[in-house]
């Protein structure tokens, strides 16, 4: 559960940095490369720090481990993992950064609290119906109940600001598919890897969305110093969000998790929109945090 906190935590600074950064105007694509590239040089020091790396070996146990891995949900060996997380983070790398993009342009175009619920309902909805498909991981009644308590309770935050108003359009479309797909390949690598080679899967996936990146800044002139310390101080706990996630998946099933992470966001975000934006909550947004409270003990229960 303390994994679970704390990437909550981080999910929120994130997206209060990034109201912040879009309130002075900065270009948001070297915030975003910045970010990525920050990321990488940690998990890069990781990855040398843990002596995982690539082989041909592992190259050619992944291959022949694959068919009774997914077949019979099993795990790759570690020499395997090392292959899976490669392969799987260049991929996720793609979500994460278009995921990143959209949820900057959202910001601009709809606000701290309206972001937070399309964000938050992708997680919420998203992964755990992935989950429940592809492995049938089907919560008990009671989380069932907390789950449509989260929904609720983003609905309602959806309608409840008096600044901003919430118009469904592209932007949100795309950000809520590729956020919540973004997050579902946390338990993707989670499910058939062994967690000593998640540095290496988290390089993969913040190098190759920092390398995507690059052409998108480039034509936007040289970065601001202080674009590159947004970027920085986003690139940190942008990192660590995923690398706890992963942990928490590894003990709590991600019908339990992912609504748990979306919802105790939410909260702490609409908070943090009142405390340091002035998006205020009518008395709709005060029913939003007492259905989130009602979801979170429910789908809390018993871990």
């Amino acid at each position: 559960m303390l994994y679970l906190v704390l990437a909550t935590l981080c999910s929120v600074s994130i997206i209060l940095f990034l109201r912040f950064s879009e309130g002075i105007n900065l270009n948001r694509y070297a915030v975003t490369s910045a970010n990525y590239l920050t990321a990488s040089a940690i998990t890069l020091f990781l990855v040398i720090k843990s002596g995982v790396f690539l082989s041909p070996e592992g190259l050619k146990s992944f291959f022949s481990e694959s068919g009774n891995v997914f077949m019979n949900s099993r795990i790759f060996s570690e020499l395997a993992s090392t292959w899976w997380a490669l392969f799987l983070g260049v991929v996720a790398g793609s979500f994460f950064f278009l995921a990143f993009i959209y949820y900057q342009k959202s910001l601009k175009e709809n606000g701290v609290a309206v972001t937070g619920v399309i964000g938050k309902l992708s997680v919420v909805v998203l992964p755990p119906l992935l989950a429940m498909v592809l492995w049938l991981e089907i919560p008990d009644v009671v989380r069932v109940v907390g789950m449509v308590f989260a929904v609720i309770s983003i609905i309602l935050s959806g309608r409840s600001t008096e600044r901003i108003r919430w118009k469904p359009g592209i932007t949100v479309t795309l950000f809520f598919i590729f956020s919540g797909g973004a997050e579902f390949f946390n338990k993707l690598f989670q499910k058939y890897a062994v967690l000593s080679v998640r540095p290496l899967f988290l390089f993969s996936v913040f190098f190759s969305a920092f390398l995507i990146s690059i052409p998108f800044i480039m034509k936007r002139g040289k970065p601001k110093g202080i674009e590159i310390g947004i970027g920085f101080a986003v690139g940190v706990p942008n990192l660590f969000s995923s690398f706890f996630l992963i942990s928490a998946l590894n003990s709590i099933p991600a019908s339990v998790a992912f609504p748990l992470y979306g919802i105790g966001s939410l909260v702490l975000i609409s908070i943090g929109g009142m405390l340091f934006f002035n998006e205020f909550l009518d008395k709709k947004g005060w029913l939003m945090m007492v259905s989130a409270v009602v979801s979170i003990t429910l789908l809390s229960g018993g871990i």
